[in-house]
């Protein structure tokens, strides 16, 4: 297991995130 997986999968749920709640760069 390597922190690339955790980051990946940390980014995606940002991308969700950003999804849900707009345009905050």
């Amino acid at each position: 297991y390597t922190g690339k997986q955790k980051i990946l999968d940390s980014a995606g749920q940002i991308d969700k995130f950003n999804k849900r709640f707009g345009n905050k760069s």
